[in-house]
Parts: structure tokens; sequence; C-alpha cells
């Protein structure tokens, strides 16, 4: 009897309180939560912690983005975009933190290779967007050129839907909210060559002392390879957009480098110092862009898209490829005999400011065995065209960030000197 009231007794408590103890029950687990939360994090970031191929790190745990690497991908007979990525995250992994990848689909829910990448690298640092509102060609009316005779690279509807999709990334959220970072753009069949990240932190690091004010660092040909500063991004995607039936990408970003840069100073500027025409107004200007000696994007595909034939052969990794590049971002070799950038209008009797490290220094590629191999060399500038100085990579007796990007640049590879398949 006594045991039957004590019972009815605590149902009658619990159901009074329920609110109360439910509450107390969700405080609690909470509480567990958190603490499993914060130990996993303290886990995956100490030094030395175990993480496995599938654990890498998550998205948002990273270093200030100093980089956006933004890629236009379509759906392709054949597909590139996993090589591409591949390439891209290979060199992350290795120590490329503070980069963020953008890959942005204009072929949504058709592009089996974007969907297989996404589940594959959807844990990573890597942003996959599907474009569902593509841009429509307003010229699609115009007849297309002659590809074998079309000597003002007038674009074809293909090309001009390839600028619509360029200006499109530009615009893109993702992009736009790195406001401090530098884009480099990227195509989906392009391979990003071994040692091109910490080459490209050489280059920007080396272009700031070089040329403060500039506005694009090329390092490949075509649209790829472009490094502009995000900030810039709504201008050229606005310029874009104003010529897109009259002239393809690539070749109108060294007009609107021109139209952005200021007045030469001097009619008789430097050695080595960059100049344009400004086309409207037929000015001399100072151009705000920098060329890199050496490729560092390889072309895997055939097709040029500029004209619908197989293009002759693309240059490869660490080759020079200033002949595929037109005449206002054609790197000066006579004018830079022993640089690795242009413009190369440093002074070395000027003591006016501080000088770089990275003003007294230099990257050199020495092909090997008839083409067939390459080394990348790191040497201390030597003026006069006196290149015996150069020192291989192994041997880099530098100091700091140089030597730690010699060793990061130490590779050899083969060269296929043939036509990308």
């Amino acid at each position: 009897m006594n045991f039957s009231f004590i019972l009815f007794g605590l149902l009658a408590f619990t159901f009074l309180n329920l609110p109360f103890l439910w509450t107390v029950y969700q405080s609690f687990q909470s509480h567990l939560d958190q603490q499993l939360k914060e130990t996993t994090i303290q886990l995956n970031t100490q030094p030395g912690s175990f993480m496995s191929e599938s654990s890498t790190p998550v998205k948002n745990r990273k270093l200030p983005t100093w980089l956006v690497i933004a890629i236009n991908t379509i759906d392709r007979k054949k597909g590139y975009l996993l090589i591409t990525i591949a390439s891209i995250y290979e060199q992350i992994l290795k120590g490329g933190g503070g980069i963020k990848v953008v890959v942005l689909n204009h072929t949504p829910n058709r592009h089996y290779e974007f969907i297989r990448a996404k589940e594959k690298y959807n844990h990573t640092d890597i942003y996959f967007v599907d474009n569902y509102e593509r841009m429509l060609d307003l010229h699609s009316h115009l007849p297309e050129p002659d590809d074998a005779n079309n000597p003002t690279d007038r674009p074809n509807s293909r090309v001009r839907q390839q600028t619509l999709d360029i200006i499109t990334l530009l615009r893109r959220e993702e992009v736009q909210t790195e406001k401090d970072a530098i884009v480099l753009f990227l195509e989906d069949d392009f391979e990003l060559c071994g040692g091109a990240l910490p080459a490209l932190r050489y280059l920007i690091e080396k272009a700031n002392w070089f040329l403060p004010d500039w506005l694009v660092l090329r390092t490949s040909f075509g649209f790829n390879g472009i490094l502009f500063r995000v900030n810039v991004s709504n201008s050229l995607a606005d310029y874009l957009l104003s010529s897109v039936e009259k002239t393809p990408p690539d070749l109108l970003l060294p007009k609107w480098v021109c139209w952005n840069s200021p007045l030469l100073n001097s009619t008789s500027p430097s050695l080595g110092e960059g100049q344009c025409i400004e086309e409207i107004s037929g000015e001399k200007r100072r151009k705000r862009s920098v060329t890199f000696r050496y490729n560092l994007m390889k072309h895997m595909g055939k097709i040029s898209s500029l004209r619908n034939i197989t293009a002759r052969k693309f240059p490869v990794c660490w080759q020079e490829y200033s002949l595929v590049l037109g005449s206002d971002e054609a790197f000066p070799f006579n004018m830079c005999p022993i640089e690795d950038i242009h413009p190369c209008n440093y002074n070395p009797t000027d003591v006016v400011r501080e000088i770089s490290p990275m003003e007294l220094s230099n990257l050199w590629v020495e092909y090997k065995n008839n083409a067939s191999s390459f080394e990348v060399y790191f040497e201390p500038k030597v003026f006069g065209g006196n290149r015996n100085a150069r020192t291989p990579m192994e041997n880099n007796k530098g100091k700091d960030d140089l030597e730690t990007l010699a060793r990061s640049l130490k590779t050899r590879e083969q060269v296929d000197v043939s036509v990308e398949s």
C-alpha cells in the first residue's frame, strides 16, 4: 500500500515538473555537444595530430585568404576538371594555406565530372557552385566568323559565351567577399604546374616592389594564369561586357589595363619600363601589368577556343611562352635578358629607397637532354647579363623566405614536347 502511494507521488511530481526537467536535459545535452566540438577541433589542430585522408581540413578552418583560384567549367566530351583540381589540391596540402578555390559550373545537372569532383573534394576549401542563371548572348544574331580567315579575331558565339561566363564568375559573391585577396583565373582544362603556388607568392612579392600599382600579373596564355586584385574585378567585368562581341577576353585584358594606366611621365622611359598606347586617345601610358617569363599552367586540350580548329603546340610547364602572347604582353627578352619579370626597370644604383631581396633574385629554368627535362634554379641577380652565378636550388644558400621558396620550387619534371592530347 505504501509502495503504491510513493509511486503515485513520483509520477505526479514528474508530470507537474515536466517542462523544467526537459529544459535541464536540453542544457546538459548542449553542454556535452560543445565539449565534444572543442575536443575535436583541438585534436585536429594540434601539431602532429593524426588526420586521415577522409578528415582533411574542413571549410572555414583556415588562414586569412590571400588567393582565390576562380575556375569556370562546362560539360565537355573529354573531361579535365578532376585533373585540374587535383593539381591545385596537391599543392595546397604541401603548405598552400590561405587559398580558396571557387569552381563555377555553367552546365548544371549534366556536368558529371563536376558532380564527381564535388563529392571527392566537398570536405575541403574548394567551393563547387552551380550557375542556374547563365548570361544570354545578346549578339547571337551575328554571323559566325570564318575560322580560316579572321584577321581581326572577331569572337564566335562560343567565345562570346566564354566571356559572359568570365563576367559571371568575376561578379560572384564567393569571389567578391574576399576583398583583400588576389584572384587567379583558370579554365578547367589547364593544369597547375609543379611549384606554381610558391612561384606565385614570389611573383606577387616581386611585382609589389617593381610595380606597386599593378593591375594584372600574367603567368600563362589565353585567359589563364591571370592574377588581379578582387577590388578591380567589377571594373574588369564591366569592360569585358562592353566589348563582348568585338574581341576575345584575353585580347580585351591588355586594353583594359592600358585604359586604367597613367600617362608616361617622360617621353623617353627607362629601359625595361612597360608602355602601352591607349586605344581611344592614342596616348602613351605606363602599363600597369607584369608578365612572368615562364608558363605556370599546362593546357590539356587540343582545340583552340578562338578558332574551332586544332591549335599549334602549346607551351608546357616552365617554358617561355611569349610566342603565344600579343606584342603588348609578350616578355621583351632584349630589354630584360636576365630577369624573370617585365617590367624590369630596377636601377641597381638607386639608393633612395630600401632594396627588397626579391629585386636581387631571379628564377631561371634550364632545359636538358634536348628539352626532354628541365630544372628550376634560384639565382642571385647579376647585372650585365652574366648568368654564370646561378645556383641549383638544392645548393641554395639564401635565407628566410627566399630559402623556403627555393626548397619548395625544387623540381625536376619530364616536359612533353609534343602537342597535348
